[in-house]
C-alpha cells in the first residue's frame, strides 16, 4: 500500500523535473526563476519509503 505522502508527492515536478508529452525539461536550468518545493535526494528518500519492501 502506498502511503499518502507518496500519492501527494509522486511528481518529480516538485523537484524540478517537468515531464511532459515523452520529453523531460529541468525547470531549474532553464533560468526562468523556477523554485523547486525539494531536492531531487529528499525526493527519491521518499519515493523508496513509500516502495512495498520498504
Amino acid at each position: 500500500m502506498q502511503s499518502t505522502v507518496h500519492n501527494m508527492f509522486h511528481d518529480p515536478f516538485y523537484y524540478g523535473m517537468l515531464v511532459q508529452a515523452g520529453g523531460i525539461a529541468d525547470l531549474i536550468d532553464l533560468g526562468q526563476g523556477f523554485i523547486p518545493v525539494t531536492n531531487k535526494a529528499t525526493y527519491g528518500a521518499i519515493q523508496a519509503m513509500a516502495e512495498p519492501d520498504a
